[in-house]
This record gives C-alpha cells, sequence and structure tokens, in this order.
C-alpha cells in the first residue's frame, strides 16, 4: 500500500445564513482634484482706438450666470502709460476707481444683470510706447 500524503484543506469562513461581516477599508481614498471656481464674470480686453499721445481700451464683461453678479476688474498699466484721462462704464452705473502706482481698480456700484455685457472703457495718456497692460484680472482671473 502506497501512501500519498493528502493536500492540506484550504481555510475557509462558513457564515450561518443570517450572519454577515463587515470589514472596513485601510486603503488610502484616492484624493479628489478639485477645481478652481467657475468664473461669474469674465472679461476681454482691446484698444478701441490708439492715437500719438494716448488711446481708448476696452474690457468687455460677460456675466455668464442666470444671476446679478459683482465684478472687479484690475489692469496694471505698463510704464509707457503716463496717466488716465477719464473712465466709464458704458450705459450704466459708473465702478469705484482707485489708483496705486500703475495698477488701476474698477469696482462695481450696481451688479451686471444676469447673462448681459458691459464696456468698461479707459482713456490712457502715453509716451509712444506699449499700450497692453502688464496684467488684466476681472476678479482675479486673466482678461483674454
Amino acid at each position: 500500500m502506497s501512501l500519498v500524503p493528502s493536500p492540506s484543506p484550504s481555510p475557509s469562513l462558513s457564515l450561518s445564513p443570517t450572519e454577515t461581516r463587515s470589514f472596513e477599508s485601510t486603503a488610502a481614498t484616492p484624493s479628489r482634484t478639485t477645481r478652481p471656481p467657475a468664473r461669474n464674470v469674465t472679461g476681454q480686453y482691446r484698444v478701441l482706438e490708439s492715437y500719438g499721445d494716448s488711446f481708448i481700451g476696452e474690457v468687455l464683461l460677460t456675466n455668464t450666470t442666470g444671476a446679478p453678479q459683482s465684478w472687479r476688474v484690475t489692469v496694471v498699466v505698463p510704464a509707457s502709460v503716463t496717466g488716465l484721462r477719464t473712465s466709464w462704464l458704458e450705459s450704466l452705473p459708473q465702478p469705484r476707481h482707485s489708483v496705486s502706482g500703475r495698477t488701476h481698480t474698477w469696482t462695481s456700484t450696481v451688479d451686471l444683470a444676469a447673462r448681459s455685457t458691459g464696456q468698461l472703457r479707459f482713456h490712457f495718456e502715453h509716451d509712444g510706447g506699449a499700450v497692453s497692460p502688464s496684467s488684466c484680472t476681472v476678479d482675479g482671473a486673466s482678461c483674454r
């Protein structure tokens, strides 16, 4: 008679029909990538008119939401821009304007209506150099 070793039994878990077991996972939960919040008011910068010693620029504001939104535009002008003659918001209540060095900031005094646009315009003097701003933002996001 030859003896052949029998395989060892596999471990198994038997549960009665009403018994349940739960296990807590110790695996790390993958982190979620956070997206920046959607911009409610966007801006697009352009030069409307250019003269020998001045230019008229514009930031076209667009409210992309279904609700009125406040806004803040910040334009940093290059050293070739020597002064602001005037600024205005076409057909809308005028914003507050402040200046610190070469940084000009306009803040809404009345919200921009839902799904509408507004044209913030400004007439700057310059010495013949660059007329594009060093920086242009609407609510902290870059103008296009």
